[in-house]
């Protein structure tokens, strides 16, 4: 999970859409861990300059 934060902070933009059918979605997720054993979902406030967590999962 710590790898996470770095990269919401940096380039939010990075995270794949929640929704495949709406790639410019604000809604992204991101997976992290040893087989993409967790992901964080979080929504994208770009005039405000925030990211929100929504969720975080972990499998296994």
């Amino acid at each position: 999970m710590a790898e996470v934060y770095p990269v919401l902070e940096l380039a939010p933009w990075n995270g794949a859409p929640q929704h495949k059918s709406k790639p410019g979605a604000e809604l992204r997720r991101w997976k992290f861990g040893p087989d993409a054993a967790g992901q964080v979902i979080y929504l994208i406030l770009e005039h405000q300059r925030e990211v929100h967590i929504v969720m975080v999962q972990w499998w296994g």
